[in-house]
C-alpha cells in the first residue's frame, strides 16, 4: 500500500511537467530512481554444500559423495556463465520496474579450481536503483551474434556455443565402479532473490548502492557436489543422469553470503549494515 501511495503521490507532481516534455511517467520516474551511475562487480567461486572448502587430490581431482552414497572422483569440470540479468521489479517497496540490466559474462568456470577463492566474471556500469533479484543464464546456443570493432572496419563474428556443464570423472558404491562423462549442451536460466546477510541470519533483500558507493559487489557460488544429488550412476541412463544434474543448478547455484578468501588484485570489501 506505502508502494502505491508513493507512486501516485509521484504521478500527481509530475503530471504537469510530462504534459510539457511528453516524457514517460515510467520513465521519468525511473530517472528519478537512478540519477547517477556506479559500477558492479559480478564474482563468482565454488564450495561444497556445506559452504566449504574441498581438498583436491595429489592430482588435482576433487572427491565428495552424493546423496545416494556414491563416492565421485571429479576429473574435470566446467560451468559456462553466459549472462547474469538485474531484475529492478520485485516485493520490496524500493523495487521499481523498467531498469533491469543485463551484463554479459562469458565465463568458463574450472570446478577444480580452488574452492572460496573469488574470481571477477565481469565489471559493468549501472544505474543506481534497487534490484530485487537476478536471473543467471549457464550456457550459450551460438544463436545471436557479438560485434566487434576491428581497426576502422567493423564485421559481425557469430557467437560460439558454450555448454551449459561438462563434467567426467569415476564413481563407486558398494563394490562397483565405473566413469562417467556429462555434458549439457542446452542453456538453462537460474533465478534467485538477492539476499544479504544480518546478525548471522540470511535474509531477502535487494542489491543497492549505500550512500557514498560508488561500487558493489554480487558474489554467485556453486556448489559442485550437490549438482550430483539424485544422479544413480548405476541405474538412471545417461540422459537421465544430465537432466539430474540440470535439475540441480537451480540449488546448486546461488548467491553467494558467506566466507571467501578474496583473489589477486580483489579487494573482499567492508562488510555493513543493509538498511
Amino acid at each position: 500500500m506505502k508502494k502505491i501511495l508513493y507512486f501516485f503521490g509521484t504521478l500527481f507532481l509530475t503530471v504537469s511537467m510530462v504534459h510539457c516534455s511528453g516524457t514517460s511517467l515510467v520513465d521519468q520516474f525511473a530517472a528519478s530512481q537512478a540519477e547517477t551511475a556506479g559500477a558492479i562487480n559480478i564474482l563468482a567461486l565454488q564450495h561444497d554444500r556445506n559452504g566449504e572448502e574441498v581438498e583436491a587430490n595429489p592430482d588435482g581431482s576433487k572427491t565428495f559423495t552424493n546423496d545416494l552414497g556414491y563416492e565421485v572422483i571429479l576429473d574435470m569440470g566446467h560451468l559456462h556463465f553466459h549472462s547474469i540479468k538485474l531484475i529492478s521489479e520485485g516485493e520490496d517497496p524500493r523495487c521499481f520496474g523498467g531498469m533491469d540490466q543485463t551484463i554479459s559474462l562469458h565465463h568458463d568456470r574450472n570446478l577444480l579450481g580452488e574452492d572460496l577463492l573469488t574470481h571477477n566474471l565481469a565489471t559493468a556500469v549501472i544505474p543506481m536503483t534497487f534490484y530485487c533479484s537476478f536471473e543467471i543464464t549457464l550456457g550459450s546456443d551460438g544463436d545471436h551474434a557479438l560485434k566487434f570493432a576491428h581497426g576502422d572496419e567493423g564485421e559481425e563474428s557469430a557467437e560460439i556455443a558454450a555448454d551449459a556443464f561438462h563434467v567426467m570423472g569415476t564413481w563407486s558404491k558398494d563394490g562397483d565402479s565405473g566413469s562417467f562423462e556429462l555434458t549439457g549442451t542446452d542453456p538453462v536460466m537460474v533465478s534467485h532473490k538477492f539476499k544479504t546477510k544480518e546478525n548471522d541470519e540470511v535474509i531477502e533483500h535487494p542489491v543497492h548502492f549505500h550512500e557514498g558507493e560508488t561500487v558493489i559487489e554480487v558474489l554467485i557460488g556453486t556448489k559442485y557436489d550437490l549438482a550430483f544429488d539424485g544422479v544413480d550412476f548405476k541405474i538412471q541412463m545417461e540422459d537421465e543422469q544430465i537432466d539430474t544434474i540440470y535439475g540441480n543448478l537451480g540449488t546448486a547455484v546461488h548467491q553467494h553470503t558467506g566466507d571467501h578468501h578474496g583473489s589477486a588484485g580483489h579487494d573482499d570489501g567492508n562488510d555493513h549494515d543493509h538498511p
